[in-house]
């Protein structure tokens, strides 16, 4: 007697698929379970699954990098790592996926000068451009935000006159970046209860952002930010640096966000300008080593981030050790105690010994380094690029460059095309 035929498997519900998919390990796994069954693709689309994913994951991996080239290359620029790196794949869908040339933004050459990368953040790009030098209103910048994946893009209005309350100079650094906590929703207890309710205010609000800009002298900072909600900007917040002057200029220093918070810092300089975005409030803090530690590097040898359970984390370059070292203390949350020291924590060494090292970007959780080889004859050096993983410090190359004029990297850090809905 044969045996019965076996019934049709029970179809579950979406809801038992979702929280099954979620239990994954990596974006691209779920990205292969959504490819290998329709059902399972219907789940991942749905736009509450894919902001529960986002907030399961750990941050999206570092698919490639932009650049505004210099020299005679591409303006705008998408690299990708190497061939066998463990992101190449989802590095190269991306690549197919969206248009990092950024054609889609609207150009003007009589007018303006062409557009450049000014930060990544969340799978958006903020753009900037210069009015040609006689055009009306030519002293601040004209921004964009733009999703390359899905060819969007928002121009950000000029801010205007009634804010402006002294004369500015094109001549004074222009800096204009994402915020992070202050775009965000504060979090509520990640319990069943109250996960649901999140998920809907972060579908509510996938589409805000927040840009910070400030400008600044050698002696002060004023800061000023644009609402997508509002559509308008404000006037935030001032910061003097006299007296003290232990920062004697704020221009060219590299920018790191941690927390609720961004950090300003330069190899020349024994302190960091904090700004406290939520509050939008700054102030200095001091850090382990006296001002002018190293002339070699500019503000490329020293980055923060954040050390988990050890605090504020500090990497910084130190030429005399060939490798990088690593400072922590415990952050200060208001209990009224006695601010911690700096203590040194480990010496991470240099991914290839051979090479000279600075800190060229940073995102949540990772670094890229640009390695140079010496050589007296500067024709003859060559640079290769690393991410450094910064919960394991494991370093992975990432690719060398074919020529040079590759300009200030910013990693694009996102999950694969399939998982990633538009931003904008």
């Amino acid at each position: 007697m044969s045996p019965p035929a076996p019934s049709d498997l029970p179809i579950l519900p979406d809801e038992v698929t979702e929280d099954i998919l979620l239990h994954l390990d990596a974006a691209a796994d779920v990205a292969r379970a959504a490819i290998a069954c329709r059902s399972h693709l219907r789940v991942v689309r749905d736009r509450r699954f894919l902001l529960r994913l986002r907030r399961s994951l750990r941050p999206p991996p570092v698919l490639g990098f932009l650049s505004t080239a210099v020299r005679d290359a591409p303006r705008l620029r998408f690299h990708r790592p190497n061939a066998g790196h463990g992101g190449a794949a989802a590095a190269r869908a991306v690549a197919r996926a969206g248009d990092f040339s950024f054609s889609f933004l609207p150009r003007d050459a009589a007018t303006f000068t062409d557009w450049s990368v000014r930060d990544v953040r969340d799978g958006r790009v903020l753009l900037s451009r210069r009015r040609l030098a006689g055009a009306v209103n030519s002293t601040f910048l004209d921004l964009a935000v733009a999703d390359p994946l899905h060819r969007r893009y928002v121009l950000i209005p000029t801010i205007p006159d009634e804010l402006v309350l002294k004369r500015y100079s094109a001549e004074m650094g222009s800096e204009p970046f994402f915020a992070v906590a202050a775009a965000a929703a504060a979090r509520k207890e990640d319990d069943d209860d109250g996960e649901v309710v999140v998920v809907e205010e972060e579908m509510g609000s996938q589409f805000h952002f927040q840009v910070i800009y400030n400008w600044m002298s050698q002696y002060k900072i004023d800061t000023f930010v644009f609402s997508s909600v509002t559509g308008k900007w404000r006037g935030a917040t001032s910061f003097s640096l006299l007296p003290s002057r232990v920062i004697q200029d704020p221009r060219g220093m590299a920018r790191y966000h941690v927390g609720n918070c961004f950090y300003w810092v330069h190899n020349h300089y024994g302190h960091a300008l904090v700004l406290d975005e939520l509050e939008m409030r700054f102030s200095l803090l001091a850090l382990p080593f006296p001002d002018m530690m190293c002339k070699k590097v500019q503000s490329q040898g020293i980055a923060v981030f954040d050390a988990g359970e050890h605090g504020l984390g500090l990497i910084v370059i130190r030429f005399q050790v060939m490798g990088l070292e690593m400072y922590c203390k415990k952050k200060n949350d208001g209990g009224g105690g006695a601010e911690e020291e700096w203590r040194r924590h480990k010496l991470i060494p240099y991914p290839e010994p051979a090479c000279g090292f600075t800190i060229v970007a940073a995102t949540e959780g990772c670094l890229m380094l640009e390695g140079t080889t010496s050589c007296s004859d500067d024709s003859k050096r060559s640079s290769r690029y690393f991410t450094l993983d910064l919960k394991t410090f494991l370093a992975e190359r990432w690719f060398i460059p074919s020529a040079k004029g590759i300009g200030r990297p910013y990693l694009y850090a996102n999950y694969p095309p399939l998982l990633s809905p538009p931003s904008i």
